[in-house]
């Protein structure tokens, strides 16, 4: 029986998959008409049964369900690559992509038993966990960081309803393929200031 959780999962991989093939047809400068063409068709061929199984199904075999930030992110850069208008500042997506990272550094190591403490269970109705999150999106609100606290409000929205198959609030927050996009966004920003001679780029984002 398909749930509504499955529908958005299927929906997900989909974006993903759309959203990949867009940014190289936005590479080789297509016209927005023939990138808005490609991505609805590669939504609606990815939702075509394959014996059995939607094709995006056998993608979200591999990936899991995505994040509400991934979600997030998948939208923001379909609608910059198909309008040519940037929908994120470089500010909002550095920070945000500092917070991913680290919450992955102290998540999945953890998780995987490196220590007594498992932070995954803090996604199962941690009242803390919630006051944390609060608190770190009126301190985005108050430095101007929509993006983030959009992301975080999304999410936890998100888990109330329960829109995914899980019910950890930290699968609603990060996913595996936010983190590691995460790591080598920072990555090429790093060298980026480096190569520009800005020695303290956690100025350049106001931190």
């Amino acid at each position: 029986m398909t749930t509504v959780a499955s529908i958005i999962g299927l929906a997900g991989c989909g974006l993903l998959v759309a959203s990949l093939v867009i940014g190289i047809l936005n590479r080789r400068r297509f016209s927005s008409t023939v990138r808005g063409l490609v991505f609805l068709a590669l939504m609606v061929v990815t939702l075509v049964p394959v014996r059995g199984l939607p094709l995006a199904g056998y993608i979200r075999g591999l990936t899991g369900d995505l994040s509400i930030t991934t979600w997030i992110l998948l939208v923001a850069a379909g609608l910059s690559r198909l309008t040519d208008r940037e929908r994120i500042s470089a500010r909002s997506k550095t920070v945000l992509m500092l917070l991913v990272f680290v919450g992955g550094v102290f998540l999945y190591p953890m998780a995987l038993g490196l220590t007594y403490f498992d932070p995954y269970t803090l996604g199962y109705s941690s009242r803390p966990f919630l006051v944390v999150l609060f608190v770190f999106a009126l301190w985005a609100v108050q430095r101007e960081l929509y993006l983030i606290a959009l992301c975080l409000c999304a999410s936890v929205l998100a888990h109330s309803i329960g829109i995914l198959e899980s019910r950890n609030l930290w699968d609603y927050l990060i996913d595996v393929w936010v983190v590691l996009y995460a790591r080598g966004f920072l990555f090429w920003w790093w060298a980026t200031t480096r190569q520009h001679g800005q020695r303290t780029p956690s100025s350049q984002v106001g931190l």
